[in-house]
């Protein structure tokens, strides 16, 4: 199932690589700069059954060894400093939070409602266990950057069709 994620992760990849401005052919010399996500390309895909095969034998996402990922990112506390982490603790502990208007129109409590049963429906409507799961590598977006997979026929028309079709809002 390795390539099929990795034709989606590329892709995704590749909006965050065109958007930044990070598209270019030579990484970067350091690791700070370079942009990890970590993902478990052995998971089979949740949306339908797929033969995960490209067209082309080049287009497979290369995981990073594990020397190569910075250790602060692959602590689970490297986003926030100590002090940072207390006052996120104190803000949960407050019972109110200051100058936020928490009022809601009518409409947009129905509306909130709506996608609230709707995320409720859906098993697992937002999973991420990618991050916790053991098989879960780090990828440099850098060095898997968007090109043209080969990865064509009925499969890729189910994803192409999902990312245009559907609301993803």
């Amino acid at each position: 199932m390795g390539r099929g994620w990795g034709f989606l992760f590329g892709l995704l990849g590749a909006v965050w690589l065109l958007s930044s401005g990070h598209g270019e052919e030579q990484p970067p010399e350091t690791a700070a700069q370079r942009c990890f996500c970590q993902v478990n390309l052995k998971r089979p895909c949740p949306f339908w059954n797929d033969i995960s095969q490209c067209g082309r034998r080049d287009c497979a996402v290369k995981p990073c060894q594990s020397d190569e990922v910075p250790d602060g990112i692959k602590s689970a506390s490297y986003k926030y400093s100590e002090e940072a982490n207390n006052l996120i603790e104190e803000c949960e502990q407050a019972e109110r939070l200051g100058a936020v208007d928490e009022s809601l129109s009518e409409e947009t409590q129905k509306a909130v409602l709506q996608w609230t049963k709707h995320d409720d429906s859906s098993d697992n409507f937002c999973e991420a266990d990618d991050i916790q799961s053991p098989e879960a590598e780090y990828v440099d977006l850098l060095l898997n950057p968007e090109r043209y997979t080969g990865y064509k026929g009925p499969d890729a028309w189910k994803i192409w069709n999902v990312i245009y079709e559907e609301n993803c809002f």
